[in-house]
């Protein structure tokens, strides 16, 4: 199988099916805890498939410099709305977040 995208990346995927489930799981906890427990654990499961993300573009951007700029914040790195490869599921952290 040729990977032709990081989405293409089956740990991508799992990481994507991990982030919509901290944010549904962390939807249920206490108030005083949205600031707190909630957010970090929401930022922890992003940062999986967003690294996994910008470090795949990294690596297979054609670049003619030496240097290579950042890719931004690591959200940046990926949709919120994302389809997996084959099509059959649809990550859509919007719905979730928003």
């Amino acid at each position: 199988m040729t990977l032709k995208s990081y989405r293409d990346l089956r740990v991508w995927q799992i990481g994507m099916d991990l982030v919509e489930d901290i944010y549904l799981t962390t939807k249920s906890f206490p108030p005083h805890e949205t600031y707190a427990l909630s957010n970090q654990m929401q930022r922890a499961a992003v940062s999986i498939p967003s690294n996994l993300a910008e470090g795949y573009t990294r690596q297979h951007r054609k670049s003619t410099s030496s240097t290579s700029p950042s890719l931004g914040h690591p959200l940046q790195s990926f949709t919120h709305n994302s389809k997996s490869p084959n099509g059959s599921h649809t990550w859509n952290l919007q719905r979730i977040i928003g």
